[in-house]
């Protein structure tokens, strides 16, 4: 599945993306990790829907999916992405394993899944604006991957 991913830079990116994804239905949500926290620290999602957390902090990061056993990303340095896609419903708990002791619970946060919607539309899609630069950065990176990727399939398709 190819993410649908709208920032301008690209015109009819949006578009050639659909053509290719077989289930447009699904959505991804940016969680950005920045300032030691993660913003949001809350979402809520339906089943098949992506979540790509983006390290924005000079630190090191990780996630941990507490409530599903032996899920984790990689480590993140700065400008890293990790995803995950929620195949039930729940209430599912992460953090930082870093930064979410008993002393700093600040890198916490929920995601909670419930059964996908009717067409109705959903305020936490990725292509929701925000004027913080550093949002704007996560766009233009997760743009540039998705050009990458979108460049490749089309290669190795014509070789």
């Amino acid at each position: 599945m190819i993410f649908i991913l709208t920032t301008g830079l690209v015109p009819n990116l949006e578009q050639s993306l659909i053509a290719d994804n077989s289930d447009i239905s699904s959505k991804s949500v940016l969680i950005e990790m920045k300032n030691f926290a993660f913003n949001p620290d809350e979402i809520e999602i339906n089943v098949s829907d992506t979540v790509i957390w983006i390290n924005n902090d000079a630190a090191l990061h990780d996630i941990i999916l507490m409530d599903i056993s032996e899920i984790s990303s990689p480590d993140l340095l700065q400008g890293a992405t990790w995803n995950h896609t929620f195949t039930k419903t729940g209430t599912f708990k992460y953090r930082c394993h870093y930064h979410s002791s008993d002393f700093e619970k600040n890198m916490v946060g929920v995601v909670i899944v419930s059964e996908k919607e009717s067409s109705g539309a959903r305020d936490q899609s990725i292509s929701n604006t925000d004027d913080s630069p550093g949002f704007e950065l996560s766009r233009i990176i997760l743009s540039i991957i998705v050009v990458s990727v979108l460049s490749e399939t089309i290669t190795r398709k014509y070789r």
